[in-house]
């Protein structure tokens, strides 16, 4: 049978041909793809459950740019113009430094909202987020190549902006990373391919030296790798940083059925008696294939095996790496029992074999010299000594039962101490070198301003039953059907990306269901205990996670307008504050309030802008008093909860931002809002100790 293959070796040849340049053309559709996205589960309740979320709040898929000066501040008529260029203004500033100042002290008035998110602490430095809408008009994610070509758009704007200027200018977010990756991934694929390629190559040679033992293996490992790849491409799957990894694992792995094969026909060689002819050289042929093919079906299939168990995975990176991959090592498989022999059988009869016999007999010269002068100087053969210390390893690790028995003891415990050890984290941004520009740019986001990485936790009231007739209270309340009480529900999966924050399968965040049934009530989030719960959270997570650059929330803006209607006005109803404002204290009342202000910033441990802002607080200087959730009724002119949140629904009708509907489904009567915390690490260790915080703060206090 195998003889009759051979016969028909062109045709082999030609069909092998014929398919790489069908798969090779596929190659022109390749699709890269390494958005953080790519990488969730589109039909996992997680994943959906983000797309509701964005239908509701506006999408989360973000742009940063930051400017810095060496200058002195960055607050100058030279640089806000820019950036109003930037944002599509056409405001002429008069340059002033009265505006100069009236807008720092508006940054400086709303710190919460604005340090660390319009400038940074030393006004060097100013950061814009474009919202780039996540889906297209078909509800598909939007292609790395649209959010490849916004960012180049986005670029050229810019350096025409900052044309004359000496502002550094450095970019941030999912797309950026998306692009740089691609980069990052062309290149490696570039210079690993032809390096694997070359250190095969080489030990081939030295192996065999001989051109057919060199080439042939290397020949099959990188025509499967353009089937396996095109195959890809054909079936419309995205290749990804994980799929890079295809290529290389095929002409490392893939190699070695083509060596088997190689090793065996030049065994074959060597049983030849006399001239090589036609005749016993296709013998040798058949007797390689003979000797080998079980060995390596059985190699390819364990290999196959290994790639195909990551098909369960949930990733879909993953999945269509363990596909291809897998199908890939068949492919090498198949041409190395086909296509190499054929071409074996092709080769002109009067070069088969020459520099094998010739590098054979050499080799057995020179080993027999070596061995005789070891005999001479009474030392051992090569075979002997390679033989005692293999033996005298195994002797002394495993040469007895109870040698063996610790020598696995202590195998198993090492291991068992590795995995206690073992680190997983899948961010996406440390997949690139610490010295590339965008781990850099991350870098100084992170260590100057709020952070580079966004993090979202809705929090939901829960449909009011047939004869609720109140708001519900604090300890009725928990983020959608996701019961904290529940200790499943505690431990539930929580699925984030690289920058979204969700309650896994348990989430019961479902806004499809709710629009389409008939309309339900459900308790409102302007609840102060509510409000007031989910403030104090945010309080717990800053104090505890020095990771968070900054929290923007609904309560945020409730906070903020509660303010600015409690700042003292003579003759309003803080008459008594604003005249405290203007009376002259005496030294005995400074010194008081300086105290108490000290003490309530925390002592010794306080800064001193920490003392002025409790001094400001207690002077009610531009409303700080107030800057609260409306909680304490004997505070405000409210005899229940219920009454404040009407105060609080009074305010949102006040509100004209349009900014708080990306924190709020609702502008006066919000069943769900949205908690923004924005992170100065990419690490999902440290990301998950916050959502373990998050869940163990939500089940005692919500």
């Amino acid at each position: 049978m195998i003889k009759r293959m051979l016969k028909f070796s062109w045709g082999i040849i030609a069909i092998c041909l014929a398919i790489t340049v069908f798969f090779g053309w596929q190659l022109k559709n390749i699709r890269i793809e390494n958005t953080s996205r790519t990488f969730m589960p589109k039909d996992d309740a997680s994943y959906q459950t983000m797309l509701q979320t964005e239908d509701t709040f506006g999408s989360m898929l973000m742009l940063g740019i930051s400017l810095e000066t060496y200058g002195e501040t960055i607050l100058t008529p030279e640089y806000i113009r820019i950036a109003g260029s930037l944002l599509g203004e056409d405001d002429e500033y008069t340059g002033s430094k009265e505006d100069m100042r009236l807008i720092k002290e508006k940054i400086i008035d709303w710190q919460e909202m604005y340090n660390r998110v319009i400038v940074n602490d030393t006004f060097k430095a100013a950061q814009m987020m474009i919202t780039i809408t996540a889906s297209t008009e078909d509800g598909e994610e939007l292609p790395a190549t649209v959010q490849n070509k916004i960012l180049a758009e986005i670029k050229e704007i810019c350096a025409e902006a900052l044309i004359g200027s000496d502002l550094e200018v450095r970019y941030f977010g999912d797309p950026v990373m998306s692009h740089d990756a691609r980069e990052f991934l062309m290149s490696d694929l570039f210079r690993l391919i032809p390096f694997v390629a070359l250190i095969v190559l080489l030990s081939l040679y030295f192996s065999f030296h001989t051109w057919s033992g060199t080439l042939l293996p290397l020949i099959t490992v990188l025509v499967s790798t353009i089937w396996s790849v095109g195959l890809l491409c054909l079936t419309g799957f995205t290749f990804t940083i994980i799929g890079s990894m295809i290529p290389v694992c095929l002409i490392a792995c893939g190699s070695a059925y083509g060596i088997h094969v190689m090793t065996h026909y030049y065994i074959g060689l060597d049983k030849i008696q006399g001239e090589i002819t036609k005749e016993n050289h296709a013998d040798a042929i058949a007797f390689a294939l003979n000797d080998v093919w079980i060995a390596v079906l059985l190699a390819a299939i364990t290999t196959v095996a290994g790639f195909i168990s990551n098909v369960t995975s949930p990733l879909r990176p993953l999945r269509s790496f363990s596909i291809f991959a897998a199908a890939g090592v068949a492919f090498s498989l198949i041409l190395s029992i086909t296509l190499i022999p054929a071409l074996l059988y092709i080769t002109p009869i009067k070069t088969v074999g020459k520099h094998w016999r010739n590098k054979n007999r050499l080799s057995t010269r020179l080993r027999e010299r070596l061995e005789k002068q070891l005999v001479r100087r009474g030392g051992k053969t090569a075979e002997e000594k390679n033989s005692e210390t293999l033996y005298n390893l195994y002797s002394f690790f495993a040469g007895t039962r109870p040698r063996l028995i610790i020598f696995v003891l202590v195998i198993a415990l090492l291991s068992a101490v590795g995995l206690q050890k073992l680190i997983v984290d899948t961010a996406m941004a440390n997949y690139f070198p610490k010295n590339s520009k965008f781990r850099q740019d991350l870098a100084y986001v992170d260590d100057t301003l709020s952070g580079s990485n966004s993090m979202y936790v809705v929090i939901a009231g829960k449909e009011k039953s047939a004869d609720a007739t109140n708001i519900v209270s604090s300890s009725e309340f928990d983020y959608g059907e996701f019961d904290f009480s529940d200790p499943e529900d505690a431990t539930s999966d929580f699925d984030f990306g690289d920058s979204d924050f969700d309650f896994g399968e348990d989430a019961g965040f479902d806004f499809g269901e709710a629009d389409a049934e008939a309309p339900k009530a459900y308790y409102m989030l302007t609840n102060p205990e509510i409000l007031k719960a989910v403030d104090d959270m945010q309080n717990y997570l800053l104090a505890r996670h020095p990771e968070i650059g900054k929290i923007v929330s609904f309560t945020t803006f409730i906070k903020r307008m509660n303010q600015v209607m409690h700042v003292p006005v003579a003759g309003g109803a803080e008459d008594a504050e604003a005249q405290t404002l203007a009376d002259t204290l005496t030294m005995q009342d400074m010194l008081t309030m300086l105290n108490q202000a000290y003490a309530a910033a925390g002592g010794d441990k306080a800064s001193a802008n920490e003392v002025v802002h409790q001094l400001e607080v207690q002077l009610n200087y531009n409303g700080l008093n107030y800057y609260e959730i409306p909680y304490d009724v004997e505070k405000y002119p409210a005899e229940t909860h219920e009454q404040l949140a009407d105060l609080v629904t009074q305010y949102l009708y006040l509100l004209s931002s349009d900014s708080i509907t990306r924190f709020a489904d609702d502008m006066t009567n919000p069943k769900a809002i949205r908690v923004q915390i924005q992170l100065r690490t990419h690490s999902t260790v440290d990301t998950g100790k916050l959502i373990d915080d998050i869940q163990s703060y939500a089940a005692k206090h919500f």
